[in-house]
């Protein structure tokens, strides 16, 4: 909801009340706390997308280690089958 106002409309002050209204209900406040938000947290971004892509590898690990321990279940139950066949063998 854009309003075009003429020159001297632009230069005055808006209440908060009014603000929030013009912005969709958010408080007039809250523009400037995420702008400050944003600023604060900007010379960290390198390390959030590093613990990020941490993150994601760790995940994918997790998830083969979890692979690896299924088919190596797998393996183990099979061989014991086999033992127990070879056992019950008549020779």
């Amino acid at each position: 909801m854009e309003h075009k106002l003429k020159l001297p409309a632009q230069c005055a002050l808006i209440p908060p009340e009014e603000q929030q209204l013009v912005s969709g209900g958010a408080p007039a406040w809250m523009t400037d706390f995420v702008t400050d938000v944003k600023d604060t947290l900007r010379p960290y971004k390198p390390y959030f997308q590093f613990a990020w892509q941490l993150l994601k590898a760790g995940v994918t690990c997790a998830k083969e280690a979890l692979l690896i321990y299924g088919y190596t279940k797998i393996m183990i139950h099979s061989l014991k089958g086999i033992k127990n066949c070879i056992k019950a063998l008549p020779w």
